[in-house]
């Protein structure tokens, strides 16, 4: 497939990250300098160390986001829900799956957080010594690896990638 296509795809997946996902996130220009900084990222790199140095790469480009983002708004929550909501897009497309080899990296793939995921997965079993969800703004690394945990142990009952629980916060009245 021709690598122009690709990158346009690409494009179109960083163009779809807007109000809804950034709502009261960051200043005017966030949503703008997200795109911008999603469209340079190369999947072939963040592929090529699969899922042993993802989440490495992962902290990485979250704070080279944060640093990308407008004054007021360099904020890690904002950033690393971007990235998830990215590369959580990223493997469900057909044609960058296809081309990066994306599908080895999907275990090791976050669960976007925001108040839905946060609430469910404090109701779960699991969740009950989760802290109270406070927003994704001021999200740190530390409250997100607690919230990743707990979203690990819910995935391994389901029987699924932690980043597929997303569908079932967003979506409380079905099951997954």
């Amino acid at each position: 497939m021709a690598d122009k296509f690709i990158r346009s795809v690409q494009e179109h997946l960083a163009n779809s990250y807007g109000i809804s996902a950034a709502r009261r996130m960051g200043p005017p220009g966030t949503i703008r300098a997200v795109r911008k900084f999603l469209k340079t990222i190369d999947l072939a790199s963040v592929a090529a160390g699969g899922a042993p140095s993802y989440l490495q790469t992962l902290d990485r480009l979250t704070e080279d986001l944060r640093r990308a983002l407008p004054w007021g708004g360099k904020r890690w929550g904002t950033a690393r829900k971007a990235l998830n909501l990215f590369f959580r897009d990223a493997v469900y497309n057909h044609f960058l799956r296809e081309r990066f080899a994306l599908g080895r990296l999907e275990r090791a793939l976050e669960v976007p957080l925001d108040s839905l995921v946060g609430r469910g997965l404090r109701s779960e079993a699991e969740g009950h010594e989760l802290p109270r969800w406070q927003t994704v703004k001021g999200l740190t690394p530390a409250q997100s690896a607690a919230f990743q945990r707990v979203a690990d142990r819910v995935a391994k009952r389901e029987r699924v990638a932690r980043v597929h629980l997303d569908l079932k916060y967003w979506q409380r009245d079905t099951e997954m």
